[in-house]
This record gives C-alpha cells, sequence and structure tokens, in this order.
C-alpha cells in the first residue's frame, strides 16, 4: 500500500513538472493572432494593431521576458503618431499590467491613441528597469524605439 502512494506521488509531480515546461503560445493572447514583434534580447514584445472606432489606433500585445534570468521592472510604453516630415502629432502612453514580468511569464497591454488625421506611421518606445547584474540591487534603465509598429493600419 505504501509503494502504492509513492508511485502515486511521483507520478503527480512528473505530471505537473511537464506541465510546467510546456511553452506558451502567444498566438492565445488576450486578443488573438499577434503578428508584429520586436525584441532587444531581453524584452519581447508581440502584437496586433486595430482600429476599434475612427480617430482610434489601438495596440493590444503581450510582453515577454523569453530567457533572461532577471525580471524586467516598470515596462512602461509611448505611442506616437508621426507626419510626413517625421514630427510628431499625436501620442499616448501605457504600462505592462505587471509591474516585474519573470522569465517566460507574459505580461499584456493596450495602448489606444486619438488620431488628428496627420500620421503616415506608427512608432513605439518601449523603456524598463533590470537589474545590472545578478548581485546588484541597481535596476539600470532600458529604453528601444520601434518604427512602423502598424503597416497595417491605415491612417
Amino acid at each position: 500500500m505504501k509503494g502504492l502512494r509513492l508511485r502515486g506521488a511521483f507520478l503527480a509531480l512528473v505530471a505537473v513538472s511537464v506541465g510546467a515546461c510546456a511553452p506558451y503560445s502567444y498566438s492565445t493572447g488576450p486578443s488573438g493572432d499577434l503578428p508584429h514583434r520586436v525584441t532587444d534580447g531581453k524584452v519581447a514584445l508581440s502584437w496586433k494593431c486595430l482600429r476599434p472606432e475612427p480617430g482610434i489606433v489601438r495596440l493590444e500585445g503581450l510582453a515577454n521576458n523569453p530567457s533572461f534570468p532577471q525580471p524586467i521592472k516598470e515596462l512602461e510604453f509611448q505611442l506616437y503618431g508621426v507626419d510626413g516630415q517625421g514630427r510628431e502629432v499625436s501620442r499616448t502612453r501605457g504600462e505592462a499590467r505587471d509591474y516585474l514580468i519573470r522569465t517566460n511569464a507574459p505580461s499584456p497591454f493596450t495602448l489606444d491613441l486619438r488620431t488628428t488625421g496627420g500620421e503616415v506611421r506608427f512608432d513605439l518606445v518601449y523603456m524598463y528597469r533590470m537589474r545590472a547584474s545578478f548581485d546588484s540591487e541597481t535596476f539600470g534603465p532600458q529604453q528601444n524605439l520601434a518604427r512602423n509598429v502598424c503597416p497595417d493600419v491605415k491612417p
């Protein structure tokens, strides 16, 4: 009887371990398929662009820390509407749902930009903090720019 319980506990442990190793599917994000992607080696973003109503461009996506052992902290976004001369004509801000994004623990985000009608493209800046090293308590700032993040959305 003791052997059966021990074997059952072992099988349960194996089942939980295998389930924990299952890969996360980006296509099952907060709103379906996420065709656009960018990464800087530490943060990986996947998103889709929508026009939920006239005058609004929406980014719905997931932010992930795919393999870096340190958590990402305070991930923030700025989405810009840019005109034909490269000038900012609209802007919005947002942040990932989770304050800390640990390895393979995606966090959803949504950005709604009210457009002015002069936009020819949309650019995304993302900023976060990450520990400089394993033994450091200091979180250093990182900032990246992705241009033309909604090529499939007509201004």
